[in-house]
């Protein structure tokens, strides 16, 4: 059977599967590329319940928070795998960034891209964070008067 799931033989020809976090993490993945968010954030729940200490099964949950602009939910998971599970997953702060963002807490979103700048300067997410042009909260910021 496959590496992500426990498989018991009892009685005879019965099997028993056990999906572990991995199974629903890939199948949430594989449900976010269809397109099917309501699927992916089902999984991707199931996914965090089962490994609550997987911070990429959390991050991915997260991110499907904010493609359902639940911003305060992706947020408070953002800022728990930085506090609790994976402190180096610097990229979250760009996340939370773009988060804030969208609720228009517009200083919150900057200082969080600049604290991704300044953790991991030649990141995956730099040429977003460091021209203000890129940020989404820049384009939404009002014009000055």
């Amino acid at each position: 059977m496959s590496k992500d799931s426990k498989l018991r033989q009892e009685h005879g020809n019965v099997l028993s599967f056990i999906p572990t976090g991995e199974y629903y993490f890939n199948k949430g993945v594989q449900a976010y590329d269809r397109r099917d968010i309501k699927k992916a954030l089902k999984y991707m729940q199931r996914a965090a319940q089962l490994d609550p200490y997987d911070p990429v099964i959390a991050c991915q949950l997260a991110i499907i928070y904010t493609y359902c602009e639940e911003y305060r939910k992706a947020i408070d998971i953002f800022r728990h795998i930085l506090a609790k599970l994976d402190p180096g997953m610097v990229e979250c702060h760009y996340f939370i960034a773009n988060n804030y963002a969208d609720l228009g807490l517009f200083d919150e979103a900057l200082y969080n891209a600049r604290k991704y700048l300044e953790l991991d300067p030649f990141g995956e997410y730099r040429e977003h964070s460091c021209n203000e042009g890129n940020l989404r909260f820049a384009q939404k910021r009002a014009p000055l008067v």
